[in-house]
C-alpha cells in the first residue's frame, strides 16, 4: 500500500529535489573549474580520429579556459582506448574521440571492448568521412572496372589492405558483390600505404589519408565510397554510380564520456564544441582532410550509436564465417 506523503514530507523531498538540481548547475558552471582535459584517441598519432582530437584540443581549451591535450592509446582495434576512458571517473575529464567502427563494431566481434552504449554518455558527433578505392601507380588497372578484371583472370593474386574491422567487413562485401572470391582482405594495426607502395597489396579504402600521394602521383584513384563524388575528384565515380550500390561508408568521429557523466556537463561540453566547430580554421581544415562536418545533439549521437551496431550485425550476419 501506498502511504501518501505529507505536506513537511513534500516540502522536505521538494527541497532535497531542488538542492540537487543546484548542485548540478552549479558543477557544470564550474566545470571544468581549470582541470585539465584528456581526449584519448584509440589510435596511433596520424589517422582521422587522431587529427581531429588535436583540433578539438586547441578549440576546446580555449572555450572552457583549461588545458586539453590528446592521449594516444592504440591497440586491440580501439578497444584499449575505449576501455581507458569507459574506466575513468564520470567528471567530464577524461573523454573519447574516435570513430564509429572502433566505438560500434569492435565490441560485437572482439573480447574486452567496453560497451558502446551502456559504458559511454554520447557527447557529440564532429564529423564524417567516406573512402577513396586507390591502387598504387604502376598498377595495371586505371579503373574499378578494370581491377575488376584483373583480379578475376588471377585468382589468388591480388588483395586488398585493411587499416580498421570496418574497412575490413566493407572490403569483404565489396569483394562479394564484385564476384571475386579469390581476393585476400588483408588487416593491418597501422597504415597500409607502406604495404600498397611495395606491392604488397594492390588496392585499399582509404578514409581520405591519402591526398597527398594521390597528387604527388604515387597512388591512382579509382571509385569513390560515398554517397557523392569527392569535389577534389570529380572524375572519380561513387561505387554506386558504377552499380555497386549497397556498398556504403560513412564514418563518423565523435566524442564520448564515462557513463554516469552529469547531463549538465555533457550539455557543456556539446556547446563548446559546437562553438569549436564553427571555427573557419576548424572548418578549413576539415575540408583540407576531406572530412564533412556534422555536429549532433547528444541524444541523436545515441541514436547514431544504436543504428550503426544494428547494421553491423546485420553484415556480420551476412559475411560467410570463412571471411570473419
Amino acid at each position: 500500500m501506498r502511504i501518501p506523503l505529507s505536506i513537511r514530507g513534500w516540502r522536505r523531498a521538494a527541497l532535497l529535489l531542488s538542492c540537487a538540481l543546484g548542485a548540478a548547475a552549479s558543477h557544470a558552471q564550474a566545470y571544468p573549474d581549470g582541470k585539465p582535459i584528456r581526449l584519448v584517441v584509440p589510435y596511433a598519432p596520424g589517422g582521422a580520429a587522431d587529427i581531429v582530437a588535436r583540433l578539438l584540443a586547441e578549440k576546446l581549451g580555449t572555450g572552457l579556459a583549461t588545458t586539453v591535450f590528446v592521449e594516444n592509446r592504440p591497440g586491440a582495434d580501439g578497444a584499449i582506448g575505449g576501455q581507458a576512458v569507459a574506466s575513468a571517473k564520470p567528471d567530464g575529464l577524461s573523454l573519447l574521440v574516435t570513430v564509429s567502427s572502433a566505438h560500434t563494431l569492435t565490441p560485437l566481434i572482439s573480447k574486452g571492448a567496453p560497451d558502446p552504449v551502456r559504458a559511454f554518455e554520447p557527447v557529440a558527433t564532429v564529423g564524417k568521412l567516406g573512402l577513396i578505392a586507390v591502387v598504387r601507380s604502376d598498377f595495371p588497372a586505371r579503373t574499378f572496372q578494370e581491377y575488376v578484371a584483373y583480379a578475376r583472370s588471377n585468382p589468388g593474386r591480388s588483395s586488398i589492405g585493411s587499416s580498421t574491422s570496418g574497412i575490413a567487413l566493407t572490403s569483404e562485401k565489396l569483394k562479394r558483390a564484385a564476384g571475386l572470391p579469390g581476393v585476400v582482405v588483408v588487416p593491418y594495426k597501422g597504415p597500409v600505404f607502406p604495404a600498397l607502395l611495395t606491392g604488397e597489396i594492390d588496392m585499399t579504402l582509404d578514409p581520405f589519408n591519402s591526398v597527398s600521394l594521390i597528387k604527388a602521383g604515387k597512388i591512382r584513384p579509382l571509385a569513390v565510397v560515398a554517397e557523392q563524388r569527392n569535389a577534389e575528384f570529380p572524375d572519380v565515380p561513387t561505387l554506386a554510380e558504377l552499380g555497386y550500390k549497397d556498398i556504403r561508408y560513412s564514418s563518423w568521429i565523435g566524442v564520448l564520456a564515462p557513463a554516469g557523466t552529469p547531463r549538465p556537463v555533457v550539455d557543456r561540453l556539446n556547446a563548446a564544441i559546437a562553438t569549436a566547430m564553427a571555427s573557419p580554421d576548424v572548418l578549413k581544415r576539415f575540408q583540407d582532410h576531406h572530412y564533412e562536418v556534422m555536429v549532433t545533439r547528444p541524444a541523436e549521437f545515441a541514436a547514431l550509436i544504436a543504428s550503426d551496431i544494428a547494421e553491423w550485425k546485420a553484415l556480420i550476419a551476412s559475411t560467410p564465417a570463412a571471411e570473419k
